[in-house]
């Protein structure tokens, strides 16, 4: 409890931007001149999907993780 957050999951935009090396002022950018939103851009330029706000890999993407 506390300041521990319960197990997050999946990535907000910035942390996906960041984990991607992408320049967030040239994603909006781009998203602009294709008449998409940062949303649709990033999970079309990407395959992460959003979720209730947070990015998650695609699931063809999850498969290789046998345990």
């Amino acid at each position: 409890m506390g300041q521990r957050k319960k197990n997050r999951t999946g990535l907000s935009q910035r942390e996906l931007c960041d984990r991607l090396l992408l320049n967030y002022k040239v994603v909006a950018l781009s998203a602009k001149q294709l008449g998409l939103s940062t949303h649709e851009y990033l999970q079309k330029e990407t395959g992460w999907y959003l979720a209730n706000e947070r990015y998650y890999p695609s699931l063809s993407d999850d498969t290789s993780a046998n345990a």
